[in-house]
C-alpha cells in the first residue's frame, strides 16, 4: 500500500476525527498552505487539516502528512512544477477537483488579508480562476462568476 493509500485509508476510518479532510481536501490544503503570501507553521495548520490536537494524530500519519506536504513543496519548487494534485475521479471516468479547491480555499482562509491583496491583482486573479471555478455556492451557482 502507498503512503497516499495508508494515509487516505486513516483519513476515511474511525480513528480519525469525523470531521478532518479527507485526502483531496488535504492535498488541495496543503498546496495552498505551501503557496500562501507567508509562512504559515504546522503547529497553525495541522489542527485545522486533521480537526484535532497533534497529540491525538499518531505520529506515523503526521509524518505521512508532513512528507506529503513536503513532496508538495519540492514539486512546486521544480522548473517546470511537476505538481499531480490528488483529485478524485468518478464512476464515470471524470476528475471531482472540487473537493482539492475546496481544501485550497480553506488554507486561504488561514492568510485571508495576504491572499486579498494578491487576488486583487491581474495576475492573482490569473493564478486563482482554475481553482474558483470548481467551487459553488449553496444554490449551485459558480463562485468564479462566470
Amino acid at each position: 500500500m502507498s503512503d497516499l493509500e495508508q494515509l487516505d485509508e486513516y483519513l476515511s476510518s474511525d480513528a480519525s476525527s469525523d470531521e478532518c479532510m479527507q485526502l483531496s481536501d488535504l492535498d488541495g490544503f496543503l498546496t495552498g498552505v505551501i503557496c500562501a503570501p507567508n509562512l504559515i507553521p504546522p503547529r497553525e495548520w495541522l489542527p485545522v487539516a486533521l480537526r484535532t490536537s497533534k497529540i491525538d494524530i499518531p505520529s506515523e500519519m503526521l509524518g505521512l502528512t508532513m512528507q506529503r506536504y513536503n513532496e508538495i513543496a519540492a514539486a512546486l519548487n521544480n522548473q517546470p512544477s511537476l505538481l499531480e494534485p490528488v483529485f478524485w475521479q468518478a464512476k464515470e471516468g471524470h476528475v471531482i477537483a472540487m473537493d482539492w479547491c475546496e481544501g485550497f480555499m480553506e488554507a486561504v482562509a488561514l492568510r485571508k488579508a495576504q491572499w486579498d491583496v494578491l487576488i486583487a491583482t491581474k495576475q492573482g486573479r490569473k493564478w486563482m480562476q482554475p481553482i474558483v471555478s470548481h467551487l459553488f455556492d449553496e444554490t449551485g451557482a459558480s463562485l468564479s462568476g462566470v
